[in-house]
């Protein structure tokens, strides 16, 4: 759980509005704001929407990309799954996994 790269603790959830956390606090302010009208919008419905993931810093990118290298065997097959900090939108803040 590398929180100061961006990662969350196992089976936490953040509130877009917890701007104490990397993952929510480096994202891109148009997708942040995005997220927020998003979560206003569900709580007026009576849900609740969390970031699963947000921003993440290319190193913690890179070991959750070699993670899946291990999982799956090959680059090719990884990369279907975990993007490379090369190319992943969370190390530019610009991507959110929402539950």
């Amino acid at each position: 759980d590398d929180i100061a790269g961006g990662g969350l603790p196992a089976g936490q959830r953040l509130s877009p509005f917890d701007l104490t956390t990397p993952a929510v606090n480096r994202l891109d302010p148009a997708l942040l704001d995005a997220v927020e009208q998003a979560a206003d919008s569900a709580a007026a419905d009576g849900l609740t929407i969390g970031i699963n993931s947000g921003w993440r810093s290319p190193e913690f990118q890179q070991r959750l990309f070699e993670d899946a290298v291990v999982r799956y065997g090959s680059v090719e097959i990884a990369s279907q799954y975990v993007a490379s900090p090369q190319v992943s939108k969370h190390v530019i803040g610009k991507a959110v996994d929402i539950g």
